[in-house]
C-alpha cells in the first residue's frame, strides 16, 4: 500500500511541475456548486492515478492482471483463498519435481502465475509493482517481458532442481529483475524519485 501511495504521489508531483504555466492566465470565476463524492480510500487513489498515468508501463499492469485473473481461476478450481495444502497449488500448475521428471515442463511457466494464497499474491503484486515501475520505463515493455519470464524460469527450475522445493508465484522473477535494479540504482542511472522509491521498497522487504 505504501508503494501504490508513494508511487502516484511522486506521478502528480511531475504533472504539476508540468502544468504550472498553464495556470497562469486562470482567475477566479463563478464558483459552481459541486457534488459530494463517494468517499474513497487512499489505496484506491493510488491505483486509479497509476493505471492513468503509467501507460508506459503496459508490461506491469498486463503482468499484474494476468496473476490476479489466474488466482481467481485457481480459486473457482478448488484451492483454498488462504492457506491451501500443497497439492492444491500443484494440482493448478505449480512446479514440482515430479512435475519435470514427468515431462511437465509447461509448469516451468504456469508456477509463475500460482500463488499460494491471497497474502502470497498480495505480497508478490508489490514486489511485482515496484520492480515493474523502476524497470519498465528504462528497459521497455518488450525486454522487461522478456526479462521477467527469463529470471522466472531460471528461479523455478534452480529452487526444484537445486533447493528441491515447490514452486510458485513470481518471488523468482521479482527477485532477478531486483537485482538487475540493484547496479542500475548504485550508478545512478534512474533519477533521484526512482532510487528513493527503490530504497523504499527495499526497506519494506527487509
Amino acid at each position: 500500500c505504501l508503494l501504490l501511495v508513494l508511487a502516484a504521489e511522486f506521478d502528480s508531483q511531475e504533472k504539476k511541475s508540468t502544468q504550472k504555466h498553464i495556470q497562469k492566465r486562470k482567475h477566479i470565476q463563478k464558483q459552481k456548486p459541486v457534488k459530494k463524492r463517494a468517499p474513497v480510500s487512499d489505496v484506491s487513489k493510488s491505483l486509479v492515478v497509476w493505471f492513468k498515468n503509467n501507460k508506459e508501463r503496459p508490461a506491469t499492469l498486463v503482468l499484474i492482471l494476468t496473476c490476479i485473473g489466474a488466482f481467481i481461476l485457481t480459486v473457482f478450481m478448488g484451492m483454498d483463498i488462504i492457506d491451501p495444502l500443497s497439492r492444491q497449488v500443484n494440482g493448478v500448475g505449480g512446479l514440482t519435481m515430479d512435475a519435470l521428471q514427468a515431462g511437465q515442463y509447461w509448469r516451468v511457466v504456469t508456477a509463475l502465475f500460482v500463488h499460494a494464497g491471497i497474502i502470497h499474491l498480495v505480497m508478490s503484486l508489490g514486489m511485482l509493482f515496484a520492480t515493474g515501475y523502476i524497470l519498465e520505463k528504462v528497459l521497455g515493455p518488450i525486454r522487461f517481458t522478456i526479462t521477467f519470464f527469463i529470471c522466472g524460469i531460471f528461479a523455478n527450475v534452480l529452487g526444484v532442481l537445486y533447493f528441491d522445493m515447490d514452486m510458485a508465484g513470481v518471488w523468482g522473477a521479482t527477485f532477478g529483475l531486483f537485482g538487475i535494479a540493484i547496479p542500475l540504482v548504485v550508478f545512478k542511472i534512474f533519477n533521484k524519485k526512482y532510487r528513493e522509491l527503490f530504497g523504499g521498497t527495499i526497506a519494506a522487504i527487509l
